[in-house]
């Protein structure tokens, strides 16, 4: 759907103005993996099972993932600005990053502004631009719910369909049931209670705290993210 074009756009945006691009990484439990998707047969799927798991990655996204959820990273490039092999704290320029969340709930933090730069999670209903914003996801068989605590989505549908959502509303996508339609997914909105609001913005404060903690630094031309 949308992502194949902004993938291409992208690329060409990187080519003309010469930048360098890298691949991105992100960290788990103080290690730091290296997402490589040019690499044939790549696949990097994160399900965690006893706990939650938190997921930082260098283009400044956080991830909380509630036990049993699936979270498979198939892409993720950004340009870095530093230019020399010694230890210094990593600055990156614009950044793509496509994820599939398959199931269960997840936590989104994205603090990226610039224009140039996309994150889009895949869903088995709709794939799901995030702009500047904390965000709750919920999928399951039948449905998807993202509830936006702060910032905006759009949310596209199988047919086009587009959904802009803002802080306070959530989106539903679910399965269309009526054959004489031509969407398979019906996208609706609705708003949140503010006591489920107030309840989601304690989680994301706590996740805030959790981002502190990592610092990503470029060592010989790699990104390493450290704990501080």
């Amino acid at each position: 759907m949308k992502i194949a074009t902004i993938i291409l756009m992208s690329f060409l945006s990187l080519s003309i103005f010469g930048q360098v691009e890298q691949n991105g990484v992100y960290v788990q439990n103080g290690k730091t993996v290296e997402i490589d998707w040019h690499r044939r047969n790549a696949y990097y799927s994160v399900t965690p099972t006893n706990e939650s798991s938190i997921l930082h990655f260098s283009n400044g996204l956080t991830t909380q993932l509630e036990t049993n959820s699936e979270l498979i990273i198939t892409s993720f490039d950004q340009t870095v600005n530093n230019t020399t092999t010694n230890a210094e704290k990593a600055r990156f320029g614009e950044s793509l990053m496509a994820i599939s969340l398959m199931g269960g709930n997840a936590y989104f933090s994205y603090p990226e502004d610039n224009t140039n730069s996309t994150c889009i999670v895949s869903t088995p209903f709709a794939d799901v631009e995030l702009h500047k914003g904390s965000f709750y996801f919920v999928v399951n068989q039948s449905s998807l719910l993202v509830i936006v605590v702060d910032g905006s989505v759009v949310a596209y549908g199988d047919k086009r369909d587009e959904a802009k959502i803002s802080a306070g509303t959530a989106l539903v996508a679910i399965p269309n049931t009526q054959g004489i339609l031509d969407s398979k997914i019906s996208l609706s909105t609705q708003f949140v209670r503010d006591t489920a609001m107030n309840k989601y913005k304690e989680t994301f404060k706590q996740l805030s705290k959790s981002k502190d903690s990592i610092m990503f630094i470029r060592i010989n031309r790699k990104t390493v993210g450290v704990s501080l």
